[in-house]
């Protein structure tokens, strides 16, 4: 269970590192995971993480660009 913990924390930080990176995060997750050694047993959870870890991103750049299209409706309506 400890381990379990500490590696999603590993993989929590990997992906907020890597997400600025100009390459896919998912394939440094999976070299992490890789690293980690093979679980068979809890593969298809550690799957699911990967997967659901990433949509952190999607929520974030839609709330950036709202913010920017408000900001950008206020200038436009003062000037």
């Amino acid at each position: 269970m400890l381990f379990d913990l500490f590696k999603a924390v590993i993989l929590g930080v990997v992906e907020g590192l890597t997400e600025f990176l100009p390459c896919p995060s998912t394939g440094h997750l999976l070299l992490v995971d890789h690293f980690f050694g093979p679980e068979p047993e809890k593969k298809a959870f550690w799957d699911s993480f990967a997967v659901l870890i990433q949509f952190g991103r999607d929520p974030r750049a839609a709330d950036d660009l709202f913010h920017k299209a408000v900001e950008d409706r206020a200038r436009h309506v003062h000037q």
